[in-house]
């Protein structure tokens, strides 16, 4: 069987916020928007994927049925929770983007890696 490739050129450039009740709702982990890992910290501030890869760790979490990436609080603002937490050091910290609840490389999710 071949697969023809995604259309992902329709996806959305500019994600919207998350409202505040559907935030609520989540999982207090999804809802994390800094984590600290054994590996070092990881930044996750977007949820939501079209992609339905059978080995997401999104199953794990109860958002799988996400499909539309919406960010829990602006990129500013997550890139101050980053630099302000704890375990942060510049330079040093190995940091891990958008490894739980959407794939980076999205149309709308990627200008919010760099």
């Amino acid at each position: 069987m071949t697969l023809g490739p995604l259309d992902l050129a329709a996806g959305p450039r500019h994600l919207p916020h998350m409202p505040d009740a559907d935030r609520a709702s989540l999982d207090p982990y999804m809802a994390l928007i800094v984590g600290y890992r054994k590996s070092g910290l990881s930044l996750n501030h977007i949820i939501g994927c079209p992609l339905d890869c059978g080995y997401c760790v999104r199953h794990f979490w109860g958002n799988f049925e996400a499909k539309t990436p919406q960010l829990l609080c602006s990129t500013d603002e997550a890139i101050e929770q980053l630099v302000g937490h704890p375990a942060f050091r510049p330079g040093v910290t190995p940091l891990q983007l958008f490894n739980k609840a959407t794939d980076p490389f999205l149309p709308g999710v990627k200008p919010h890696l760099f």
